[in-house]
């Protein structure tokens, strides 16, 4: 379900960058990471860092196998406007 409701939400936000310069999506998609970090809390200084790092390493990690999958369907977006 979870899947789903992240898949739903990342397209309800995607016409927001559409037309923008990637350094200015960029920067913004990095605002909101840094948000979602900011707000993960362990017991104390140590542990709050090392959540965040692992929170952030697996989002690195995620961000790059979903590389693949959003290259494909960019191109294949990209074939059917030329062949309209």
């Amino acid at each position: 379900m979870k899947n789903r409701e992240a898949w739903a939400l990342a397209r309800r936000v995607a016409p927001l960058f559409d037309g923008r310069p990637p350094e200015v999506v960029g920067l913004a998609l990095a605002d909101l990471t840094a948000t979602l970090l900011a707000s993960h809390f362990g017991e104390n200084g140590a542990e709050t860092a090392k959540l965040r790092q692992d929170l952030l390493d697996l989002h690195v990690r995620t961000v790059r196998s979903l590389i693949p999958v959003n290259e494909e369907r960019v191109l294949s977006a990209a074939r059917d406007r030329a062949d309209a």
